[in-house]
């Protein structure tokens, strides 16, 4: 039972003792919640930030029908030790268009004969397996003095985007900096011609072991 007299030895009215320590009690347990409350919602918008509020320049944006450029190995493996990466923030219309302009750059380059004869032959050899295993065909492969371009068809632009991964990742001469752009076209049904581009003027060949 709750005592009427305080230490004091005021007597005080009983609802008085009895409400007045329940109300306390009412307004901590409040104040704990409120606490507990704002520590969570600090932590919440804390993750939330860490997962959304990255500068929006450092999110890639990269179409599945094109893959990004690819180096050989060993370039790829310098590259990443001395170039710092750089957000890709080009549109899939600017990449097609920059990819027009290599080709155009690639179509008016001199002819260094040799070098293009040996570098044409690997590419028809392996490439050309490649097509065949996989039900494509290819078209042409044209080389000049650092650069090559070997043009595929598939029967529907589909396949041409499920299958190009291994044109880029394949072992042959000359093994230099790679990329094939693949735009969308009106009639993804029909049948499908990409090019891929292969520049050894950027990063220069890298030899593959005997």
């Amino acid at each position: 039972m709750v005592p009427s007299r305080l230490l004091t030895g005021r007597r005080w009215p009983l609802a008085f003792v009895v409400v007045v320590p329940t109300f306390c009690g009412v307004v901590l347990g409040l104040l704990v919640s409120v606490v507990i409350g704002a520590m969570h919602g600090k932590r919440a918008r804390s993750a939330t930030e860490t997962s959304i509020g990255e500068p929006i320049d450092s999110v890639p944006d990269r179409t599945a029908a094109s893959p990004g450029p690819w180096y050989p190995s060993s370039r790829q493996a310098e590259l990443n030790t001395t170039t710092p990466a750089l957000p890709d923030r080009v549109t899939p219309e600017k990449r097609e268009a920059l990819f027009a302009a290599e080709l155009k750059r690639h179509a008016e380059e001199q002819l260094n004969s040799s070098w293009a004869a040996s570098s044409r032959a690997s590419m028809e050899k392996v490439l050309g397996g490649i097509a065949e295993t996989q039900g494509f065909a290819l078209v042409d492969v044209d080389c000049r003095t650092k650069t090559c371009a070997a043009t595929f068809e598939w029967s529907s632009y589909k396949n041409a985007t499920d299958q190009n991964g291994a044109l880029l990742h394949a072992l042959f001469k000359p093994n230099c900096y790679r990329e094939i752009v693949l735009p969308e076209p009106s009639d993804k049904a029909a049948a499908y011609r990409g090019t891929l581009l292969v520049d050894c003027g950027k990063g220069g060949e890298v030899p593959i072991p005997d």
